[in-house]
């Protein structure tokens, strides 16, 4: 783990007189930006147990230093599960679909963080489900994993001395160059992004378990 005072070297020399606590906020809150628009950090979780007539799963980071931006894929009892919409269900059935049962081979998020299962299962799952989350720091992280830390190190200071330069009335005032770190960030951004599209497994942290 790569803590945000990883990155003051690369802060203070330009933010003469910027308390590091505020270097710290900026810096998380940077990181925070970078990976939801970029979606370059990936979590494996589970197994996660499914009972029967289980309808619903809550979808967490086993890391409260993580926050979920957004399911990408999720398999049942080792299958992969297509995303489906309510409407879509609308229009595939005239009848109430929610209580249809069997084996469960699509899933929809009906809110944020909570999978919800179609068919709803006749029993319980042998293995269960699991699932692979895009994800970003929460606002309790204390840092960056290693390799997400080497990976979009340039990211995070550029992004934080964009934020900070543009506060106001401060000894580190300086919104000419914050714009210009505005630009350069979300260029990163953009970049990292692309390359996430493409499956770039460097930039995933995966656990220990080869599911996928």
């Amino acid at each position: 783990m790569r803590a945000w005072s990883y990155w003051f070297p690369d802060l203070a020399p330009h933010l003469p007189g910027c308390p590091n606590i505020l270097m710290v906020h900026e810096l998380r809150r940077a990181a925070q930006v970078f990976f939801e628009r970029s979606r370059a950090w990936r979590v494996d979780l589970g197994p996660l147990p499914v009972g029967a007539s289980a309808e619903t799963i809550a979808l967490l980071p086993a890391d409260a230093s993580m926050d979920l931006v957004e399911l990408e894929a999720a398999w049942y009892d080792g299958k992969l599960m297509d995303p489906v919409t309510p409407e879509e269900l609308d229009r595939a059935y005239s009848d109430q679909w929610r209580t249809h049962t069997g084996t469960s081979t699509k899933y929809m998020e009906m809110e944020p963080g909570v999978l919800t299962l179609y068919p709803k299962p006749m029993a319980a799952a042998a293995e269960g489900v699991r699932a692979r989350l895009i994800v970003k720091p929460s606002d309790i992280s204390q840092g960056l994993p290693d390799e997400i830390a080497k990976r979009y190190h340039e990211a995070m200071h550029i992004g934080a001395k964009a934020r900070l330069m543009v506060y106001a009335k401060k000894p580190w005032t300086d919104a000419q160059m914050g714009v210009a770190y505005g630009g350069m960030f979300s260029a990163l951004t953009d970049s990292a992004h692309t390359r996430a599209a493409k499956a770039n497994v460097r930039a995933r942290i995966r656990n220990s378990v080869k599911w996928c």
